[in-house]
């Protein structure tokens, strides 16, 4: 076989299973902001924490993509992914605000939505 088969032969495998893990931060994302909410029984609105007191930090280039992307790992850190799972489960109405500001994690849109399963 040449140098190039033996290549191929290499290069298609890890090439299937960058792109297969592609969708697989999003799903530990989710799953770690659902945790966040729920060890800090923030889960009515009652109990709504913001989003400091959650941990979540803001970008600091929230303003600037090119900046974001520029200094922002390309949205490949741990706060990037967790911050779109949250920004995503806000759209969804998954995570729910209070006229404050405050979030919750709104259970019946979390089972509603089939995004997260307990592991009971």
């Amino acid at each position: 076989m040449s140098v190039l088969g033996w290549l191929l032969l290499l290069l298609i495998p890890l090439l299937i299973i960058i792109f297969m893990r592609r969708g697989t931060p999003r799903i530990y994302a989710i799953r770690r902001v659902v945790n966040v909410f729920k060890n800090y029984k923030a889960i009515d609105a009652e109990s709504a924490l913001t989003l400091d007191k959650l941990g979540f930090k803001p970008d600091k280039h929230e303003g600037n993509q090119f900046i974001s992307l520029l200094f922002g790992g390309w949205g490949l850190r741990e706060e990037d992914t967790m911050r779109d799972a949250l920004h995503s489960m806000t759209k969804d109405g998954i995570v729910k605000s209070t006229p404050e500001g405050k979030l919750y994690l709104s259970e019946t849109g979390l089972k509603a939505s089939g995004l997260y399963r307990d592991k009971d």
